[in-house]
């Protein structure tokens, strides 16, 4: 599409302003109107102010903008810094993961009654299937083990263990009634009931008469008959012992403690009633300090997160967040000022052709939005909120969940910051043009991942439904969506259909499922993913043309290019070409209806006066070329700053 153009004098054969002058867009000092002319320098002004990036790069020549050039090394700073914390904050939260799931396994071993380490290896799918019990006599013996194991935790376990006097364990199950198979009244339906079941009752002790140690034992029937319950066993949908425990763990390499509060959870579930209770263990543990077990220990927090490097990102991140806010206001100042100055001046600049154009293409004044510091806000913010919370987990007590809390924060503003970095690449093209491409080709990619993603949703759907039975891979909506993702990106799709059960499934499944991974895998691997990428690749050469034209041709259609290339070379050939656009461009009687479309398209590039070398073109109707109106063409830029003239530092390139 050609772009819209306003008007600019530059009169042929005129001395002051040839036509071949390769600087067509300078504003002629013939002007009377000082108001007028001053509004222009001013505006123009600003919006350099606003518009203009830290370096630019023209003609050969890379120039700074001073206070650009100061937020972009304070930008670099700050990358460091926030690099820089992530790291040792990340080496100090997968410490005390190791520590807390490390004291995980061990208590599953402690407390889980025939747990191996052959349940703690992750294969995919899993060589055996849940970890259950099946009798009586293995339920009964696997609650009272948990519970036996738990009160000798001190005397047994390898670990530093220690029973408080607020450490308690509390037994609690649910289960059914219904008439006929209850030790009430129950009237009609099923009761689904809880109770808590008193564990000293069904607690003994001994002393062994060697060490002085106290031996705990267990039995929960016991238990079941103080609460006169009947056949409880049979009822049983699930079983919950909860616990709490202290202990503390010596660090090695930096000579230091850590004192833990562990909340855990035995868990024995059956809650469809089908004879198989799966036997699990849950469990928070929290760092605490190590006073409130009366010991007085080194106690390492975070022992390589510096408070300083903290101090220093919330600092940067604060400043960064007032000149992104500052931007933000003088961006809505310079609309305004910008939709002030063409709503009064605009027919006298542009001299448009239309009497109902009074403004600049909407397109334009949308350059006022800039996702870059919207962008720099967030992280920012992210930043400024994950730093500040690493100064109050010196003084509280946390969980890895806290920690997981706070990671994640750093990390969202640490990839914005990082990503915001490469707004400073704009100065030259081939630095930015993965930008360029992804904005270029951003409307056809919506429009196809739409159509994609309905494509996708039916699949999803009827692979869960159809196949999720049967198969582990579409066992869950999540599952079933990952392994439709994981098959576009080269999963092996002979092992996804080997693993489906064929002993539990009928012959309309097993071949369904044949097919439906075949048509999938062709569909979206063969003609979504190669048309996606011939998108991209469609808008990436469509940059690299773009590129290779020069600056001011970049925005104009093919016949204006073209008219502009002819009326500013001065040759016979050339002339005679302005000699027939004025003809046409005066007498607009006796022409025929192609001509006077064509008129109609010349009257937005050209106008003529009274002679033919008083053919006048056209500048394009942009703020970048109203911004440039007054360039000098001697490498320097002028952006006036505070009132003052500075003539920026420049190098040229060889």
């Amino acid at each position: 599409m050609e772009a819209d153009i306003a008007a600019v004098e530059i009169r042929i054969n005129d001395a002051s302003y040839p036509i071949n002058d390769t600087n067509d867009n300078k504003v002629p000092d013939n002007s009377d109107d000082i108001e007028y002319r001053t509004q222009i320098t001013r505006l123009r002004r600003r919006l350099k102010w606003y518009f203009y990036e830290a370096f630019k790069f023209k003609t050969g020549t890379c120039y700074f903008h001073l206070l650009p050039l100061f937020f972009f090394l304070m930008h670099l700073v700050k990358v460091g810094l926030i690099t820089s914390q992530m790291f040792n904050f990340g080496n100090d939260r997968a410490n005390f993961s190791n520590v807390v799931s490390r004291g995980h396994l061990a208590l599953r071993h402690l407390f889980l009654k025939g747990w191996d380490a052959t349940w703690e290896t992750l294969p995919y799918p899993p060589a055996h299937g849940d970890f259950a019990v099946y009798t009586i006599d293995d339920l009964v013996a696997g609650i009272n083990f948990a519970v036996q194991r738990y009160y000798n935790a001190e005397k047994d376990s390898i670990g530093f263990y220690e029973r408080l006097p607020t450490d308690k364990l509390e037994i609690k199950i649910m289960y059914f009634e219904f008439p006929g198979f209850s030790e009430t009244e129950a009237s009609s339906g099923i009761a689904i009931r809880e109770r808590v079941i008193a564990v000293n009752a069904s607690l003994s002790e001994a002393l062994d008469q060697q060490t002085g140690d106290k031996t705990y034992t267990f039995d929960i029937l016991k238990g079941f008959n103080q609460s006169n319950i009947t056949k409880p066993i049979k009822k049983l949908l699930a079983t919950y012992i909860n616990f709490q425990i202290h202990s503390v763990r010596v660090l090695e390499a930096a000579s230091k403690a850590q004192c833990l509060r562990i909340k855990g959870k035995v868990m024995f579930t059956d809650l469809d009633n089908n004879g198989q209770v799966n036997v699990e263990l849950e469990t928070v543990t929290t760092r605490i300090r190590c006073s409130e077990m009366n010991y007085s220990l080194p106690e390492p927090v975070l022992e390589n997160t510096s408070q300083s490097t903290a101090a220093a990102v919330v600092a940067l991140s604060v400043l960064s967040l007032l000149a992104a806010c500052y931007n933000i206001s003088w961006g809505v100042v310079a609309f305004y000022q910008t939709k002030s100055f063409m709503v009064r001046y605009y027919k006298k600049l542009f001299m448009p052709i239309n009497k109902d154009e009074t403004d600049l293409p909407r397109s334009e004044y949308l350059r006022f939005l800039k996702i870059w510091e919207i962008l720099i806000l967030g992280a920012d913010v992210m930043n400024i909120i994950g730093s500040a919370a690493l100064f109050e987990i010196e003084n509280k007590n946390f969980e890895l969940s806290t920690l997981d809390s706070y990671a994640v924060v750093l990390g969202i503003g640490c990839l914005l910051t990082w990503f915001t970095l490469l707004r400073f690449f704009k100065f030259h093209n081939k630095f930015h043009i993965l930008f360029n491409t992804i904005y270029k080709a951003f409307g056809n990619v919506v429009a196809y991942m739409m159509c994609v993603a309905i494509l996708f949703v039916g699949f999803w759907i009827c692979g869960y439904v159809v196949i999720g039975p049967y198969h582990v891979k579409f066992s869950s909506p999540t599952t079933a969506m990952g392994t439709l993702f994981s098959a576009i990106y080269g999963d092996e799709v002979f092992a996804t259909m080997a693993m489906l059960d064929a002993s539990k499934t009928s012959k309309y499944v097993f071949w369904f499922t044949r097919v439906y991974m075949g048509l999938f895998v062709s569909i979206f691997t063969v003609v979504v993913i190669n048309l996606l990428v011939a998108i991209f690749l469609s808008a990436y050469e469509s940059i690299r043309e773009y590129y290779k034209q020069s600056p001011k041709d970049r925005d104009l259609g093919p016949v204006e290019k073209t008219l502009r290339k002819f009326l500013t070379t001065e040759d016979q050939e050339r002339s005679s070409l302005r000699d027939s656009i004025y003809d046409l461009m005066k007498d607009s009687d006796n022409r025929s209806t192609e001509e006077k479309a064509f008129r109609t398209e010349l009257l937005k590039i050209v106008r003529v006066d009274r002679t033919p070398d008083r053919v006048r073109i056209l500048m394009p109707r942009t703020l970048k070329a109203f911004m440039e109106m007054d360039e000098d063409g001697k490498g320097v830029v002028n952006c006036r700053c505070l009132k003052c003239e500075i003539a920026f530092i420049w190098w040229r390139n060889n």
